[in-house]
């Protein structure tokens, strides 16, 4: 496919963060956020280096950028979303996986362990312990997440971004409770 010269232009990231804002991510998607999936993308090989500071597209020789580029690309985009490796390319392309996390960051049941309290008044130890075990699962959630979209183009930052922008597109919201006043007491 790739015939030695690239028809299309290397361009800065910045310019890509436009590109990808304007064809392909979600209006949702912040510039930042977009950056940060540029580099998992170079991590993944769509994108590649062409020079210290200018990037073009791997695999797609088709001239100038236009739209039938940006269809190449999301069909590209799509068949990495499948693999294990693109589990994190479906939020890109503003789909809702069933399973917004990869298999390896499951936790099982026999993993977890659940401590009986010793008292019912805990003192600040016992409360800081507790809120640890609850956070748990979270925190290694997070840490296997970053291990995996870290990258030698993807920092650790980068990878904390995705991971934010996919936690906040799994996570329900609820919707907002009108206000009443259930009672309401006179003092004479």
């Amino acid at each position: 496919m790739n015939s030695g010269k690239a028809l299309n232009p290397p361009l800065s990231l910045d310019q890509w963060v436009k590109w990808f804002k304007k064809e392909l991510a979600p209006a949702d998607m912040d510039n930042g956020c977009i950056l940060a999936y540029l580099h998992h993308f170079a991590d993944l090989g769509i994108l590649k280096a062409s020079s210290e500071d200018h990037w073009d597209l791997a695999e797609i020789d088709s001239g100038p950028l236009s739209p039938s580029i940006a269809a190449k690309v999301r069909s590209q985009l799509m068949a990495l979303s499948l693999g294990e490796s693109g589990f994190s390319i479906a939020h890109f392309l503003g789909q809702t996986p069933k399973d917004p996390f990869p298999p390896a960051t499951k936790q099982t049941q026999q993993e977890k362990t659940i401590h009986p309290e010793r008292a019912s008044d805990l003192s600040n130890l016992q409360i800081v312990k507790k809120v640890g075990r609850q956070l748990q699962p979270f925190l290694e959630l997070e840490k296997n997440m970053l291990s995996i979209l870290q990258g030698s183009y993807t920092s650790k930052e980068d990878a904390r971004k995705i991971f934010s922008y996919i936690l906040n597109r799994t996570q329900g919201k609820a919707a907002p409770k009108k206000w009443e006043q259930l009672s309401r007491k006179r003092h004479r």
